[in-house]
């Protein structure tokens, strides 16, 4: 059970969040992979694409409109960085 729309609802897809946006109605935001690219050890390539448990806690918090909160969870666990930033230069590319 989803609830009715409006209710906050976050997706999590290690791959395109393309197709969730019907189930997460009008409060709800995706967490998943729509680049591609980046090459390394999976948990660092993971990281990097925003698909961890931190990233996913700081969406979620967001959505809650503690977003104070996300920040400090985001630039802890992602080095300062940016939620969904981007690799820039040659980072994580091959």
């Amino acid at each position: 059970m989803l609830g009715p729309d409006g209710t906050p609802r976050v997706s999590i897809e290690a791959g395109t969040t393309i197709g969730w946006a019907r189930y997460l109605g009008s409060k709800g935001t995706p967490v998943g992979i729509d680049s591609y690219g980046a090459s390394g050890p999976g948990k660092d390539v993971l990281a990097k694409l925003g698909m961890t448990k931190e990233h996913v806690a700081a969406t979620a918090l967001r959505l809650l409109g503690r977003a104070e909160d996300a920040d400090e969870l985001d630039a802890e666990f992602l080095g300062g960085e940016a939620a969904g930033e981007q690799p820039s230069g040659s980072d994580g590319h091959s």
